[in-house]
């Protein structure tokens, strides 16, 4: 529940209820994660600045009886505010497991702090 309301803006109450309300205005957070590719590789991301919304619950009612399914969230991904060295606003940030010019020590500190490009410069 504290997890939801700091993401949505919602709030929780002395009870332990979760209070979502219209004026609800979340914070902004960079999103790093992996994910298994067919070929049993990772591939990495950042998503550098997102919104989320209040998690939506839906039902199935069958009979008397209802089903909960499985809760879902939804984020809006926006660019960054901060210019990088190329002077562009980047959305995300992706490296494969294995690619050339990807090295294990990037991947070993991906999640110790959001992913900051680093270019080559050119003589």
């Amino acid at each position: 529940m504290d997890v939801a309301a700091d993401l949505t803006g919602a709030t929780v109450d002395k009870k332990g209820v979760l209070i979502a309300t219209s004026e609800d205005d979340g914070c902004l957070v960079a999103i790093g994660f992996r994910a298994l590719k067919p070929d049993n590789r990772y591939r990495f991301f950042w998503l550098y600045r997102c919104k989320f919304s209040v998690p939506s619950t839906s039902t199935q009612t069958k009979g008397d009886s209802i089903q909960f399914q499985t809760p879902t969230v939804e984020a809006t991904i926006m660019r960054r505010n901060k210019l990088d060295a190329k002077n562009k606003h980047p959305w995300k940030a992706e490296a494969t497991e294995g690619d050339p010019g990807v090295t294990p020590a990037v991947l070993a500190a991906w999640f110790t702090t959001v992913y900051e490009p680093s270019y080559q410069t050119t003589p």
